[in-house]
Formats: structure tokens, sequence, C-alpha cells
């Protein structure tokens, strides 16, 4: 009875050992905890193996069957793991895909809104004029201020701002770019995706920076 109720306790552990397993707990995740008890468990199973009263050649089959269960275990827990590290790879790589998409797609509206109205503008202004006038910034004093995103990963510079040029920085801040080693814009960091784009009369253009 007692090593029925000590097999039951063994199965028990395995199953909450594979219950919890997301990454982003890290080493010491809740299933790491309950394994490393199941673990100190099986070896505690072993060393009761040798108190039981049943043949030599039985005891050493229970012993390999212990084995081979650890073996499939190991196997399987590497193999969940092994799932999980690729689907949250996926979704780092389609975050870093989508930054870049709205990195593009902000620095180009921003520009965009200023060159409509500065067509648009009945007075004498200038691209500077407009620009700063119908764009919002964090840090308008600033000696590259930086404008305002609703997107946290992604930091945009006004690199350039005169009467008939306005240039734009933006920096992906989650995703690495060409080179590794590539200074990003007034040391914002390193290696990062870095686009710049420039608004002339003559319109907008794109440079890919890394």
């Amino acid at each position: 009875m007692k090593h029925i109720l000590l097999f039951i306790i063994f199965i028990i552990l395995f199953k909450l050992s594979l219950l919890f397993t997301p990454l982003s707990e890290g080493l010491w995740s809740i299933s790491t905890i309950f394994a490393i008890i199941w673990v100190i468990f099986l070896v505690y199973l072993l060393f009761q193996l040798k108190n039981l009263e049943i043949k030599r050649n039985s005891k050493l089959l229970i012993f390999l069957g212990f084995l081979i269960f650890v073996f499939i275990t190991y196997q399987g827990w590497s193999n969940l793991h092994s799932i999980q590290k690729s689907n949250y790879d996926l979704k780092v790589e389609a975050s870093i895909i989508n930054n870049k998409i709205d990195l593009r797609n902000d620095i180009y509206n921003i520009l965009l809104n200023s060159l409509n109205k500065f067509n648009k503008s009945a007075s004498k202004q200038t691209l500077k004029d407009v620009f700063l006038k119908n764009t919002e910034f964090a840090d308008k004093n600033s000696n590259y201020p930086i404008i305002k995103s609703k997107n946290t990963n992604l930091v945009i510079f006004a690199s350039d701002v005169s009467n008939d040029i306005i240039s734009l920085i933006g920096i992906d801040t989650t995703g690495i770019g060409n080179l590794t080693g590539f200074k990003n814009f007034n040391n914002s960091g390193e290696g990062y995706i870095q686009y710049k784009a420039t608004l002339t009369l003559g319109g907008i253009s794109y440079e890919r920076q890394n």
C-alpha cells in the first residue's frame, strides 16, 4: 500500500511539472520547481526499490523502466520548450516587422501632414513653420526634438529642421538592423533598425540607415 501511494505521488508531481511551462517565467518557473521536486522524489523511490521484497531481476527491470520513463519525460520537456521557444521567436519576429511598418508609416505621415498643410497654406510660411506648428513633440527645446509616438518602442527625432528641408530619423528600439555595431542617432542605442526620411518641396524620400 505504501509503495502504491508513493507511485501515485510520483505521478501527481510529474503531471504538475508539465502544467506550467511558459518561457516568460524564466529559469525558476513553477514547472521547474515541480520538476526538481519530482526528480528528488524519483531518486527517493529508487532508493526505496532496494528494500522491496522482490527478485533481483525484477528490481533491475523496474530500474530500467524508471530510466526509460525519465528519458521519455526529458524528451517531452525538451520538445515542449523547443516548441515554446519557436513560438516566442516567431512572435518577436512578427513584432519587429510590425514595428518597422509602423515606423515607416509614422515618419511618412508626419512629413506628409506637414507637406499638405504647407500646400494648403495661404500665407507665406516655410516648411519649418508648418512643421513646428503641426507636430507634437515630447521635448521641443532639445537639439534634436523627439516626436511623440503611440508606439513606445519607436523613437523619432527631428534631425534637421530648416526652411526648405525637414529630416526625421526613426529608430526601432526592439529590432536589430543589418549592422549590430551601428551607432544609432543621438547616442540612442547601438545596432537598432534606423530609417531617415526627408521632406523637401519636391516630396518625401526614404533611406534605411541600418
